[in-house]
């Protein structure tokens, strides 16, 4: 028997404290519900639950994002069956207004209604959602998922009661010389080339002919160091170049010519032609018809209304479609995102929330197993007690 060393009172200590270690973590999980108390309890599936948890973040707010595209697509679509009514009124009355028995004083009488009716449809196409344009025709970009991915909803133009006036048509960069034959006339019916004023040889710089592009034109131009630059844009008709100083622009018989400018870029000296390095300019373009009247006021205009109102219940039909279409992908991406939203959560769950019934089952062991410590421990610091029945 010793007294400086305790063994068994060591041993009862140790096993105590790791009781009381594992009851303290059993009440901690039970009372916050997680099995992850602490980064210690288990680093590994800490970091797993924080970055699920991160993406269960982003996943709301994709919903919240899809939520709203969700109201901006119902209040077009709102204002879209409000213009559709509008519409069947409106051709109701061009039907009206052409009543022969009627005259044009009663058509002006319609009139005034229609154009009434006009003027709304124009203010419901200027409606905004929260500043963004519900008709702008640009569509919108939606972040539709917590990875950022991106589509863009299908824009409707608005445009369904254009104003009357004239329109053009530009030709496209493929549109060859013959068919703007009424811009180049005076270049000559077959061809053109660039030269040097001191050569006598057209097109030494290079050459086309009638059947050539508006394109090639600006290539040739391009191609040849002579010749600073030139461009097209189909979208506006505009040709745009620039002759250095001293090059000619020639047909097909070495005749000059010039591009029909006064105080251009191609200037006269006698009947010569020769570029000054000034940048010019053409614009191709055709007129087309005026859109037809829209008003009421005789019984032909009347008819020609009902046309632009038809037209404009067309484009109407298809915005519909747009809008329905645009709802439809809404929709299966909020099914989308509640599905992963479950998921997320679930695969979260399995790695943080607390099994309850297990948890007190450990809460139970752990007390009494610290129950029974103190009881040993304290048997344990009586054992040296016994040496002094030795030494009496």
């Amino acid at each position: 028997m010793i007294i400086q060393s305790n063994l068994a009172a060591q041993s009862g200590l140790r096993m105590l404290e790791e009781s009381n270690r594992n009851l303290t973590k059993s009440l901690s999980r039970i009372s916050t519900g997680s099995k992850l108390v602490s980064p210690g309890d288990d680093a590994a599936a800490t970091a797993m639950s924080l970055r699920f948890e991160a993406q269960a973040v982003r996943n709301t707010a994709a919903l919240a994002n899809v939520q709203n595209a969700i109201s901006f697509s119902q209040t077009q679509e709102g204002y879209l069956k409000r213009i559709g009514d509008t519409l069947k009124r409106m051709g109701e009355l061009t039907v009206l207004a052409q009543d022969g028995t009627k005259s044009n004083d009663d058509r002006n009488l319609y009139d005034k209604e229609f154009q009434s009716l006009a003027s709304a449809i124009g203010n419901f196409t200027s409606k905004e959602f929260n500043g963004v344009s519900l008709f702008g025709g640009g569509g919108v970009h939606l972040t539709a998922d917590g990875d950022g991915q991106q589509f863009q909803l299908s824009g409707i133009g608005g445009n369904y009661l254009s104003t009357q006036g004239t329109t053009y048509a530009y030709p496209a960069a493929n549109a060859t010389l013959s068919s703007l034959s009424s811009t180049f006339t005076q270049y000559g019916s077959n061809g053109f080339g660039l030269s040097n004023p001191d050569n006598s040889s057209a097109g030494n710089y290079g050459w086309f002919g009638s059947t050539a592009t508006v394109q090639d034109f600006v290539d040739l131009f391009n191609s040849n160091g002579p010749l600073s630059a030139a461009s097209y844009d189909s979208s506006t008709g505009q040709l745009s170049f620039t002759v250095n100083s001293g090059k000619l622009l020639y047909d097909q018989n070495n005749t000059l010519v010039g591009l029909g400018f006064t105080g251009g870029n191609l200037q006269v000296n006698g009947n010569m032609l020769y570029g000054d390095g000034t940048s010019s300019s053409l614009t191709f373009s055709t007129t087309l018809a005026q859109l037809p009247p829209l008003n009421l006021t005789t019984a032909s205009n009347a008819a020609s209304a009902l046309a632009r109102v038809n037209s404009a219940i067309q484009q109407l039909a298809a915005d519909r479609a747009t809008v329905g279409a645009n709802m439809a992908r809404l929709n299966a991406t909020v099914d989308e995102l509640g599905m992963r939203g479950e998921e997320l959560a679930a695969a979260n769950s399995r790695i943080k929330d607390v099994d309850v019934a297990e948890e007190s089952t450990n809460l139970a062991r752990s007390g009494i197993l610290v129950q029974a410590g103190t009881a040993m421990l304290s048997q344990a610091n009586a054992m040296p007690k016994n040496v002094l029945q030795l030494l009496g």
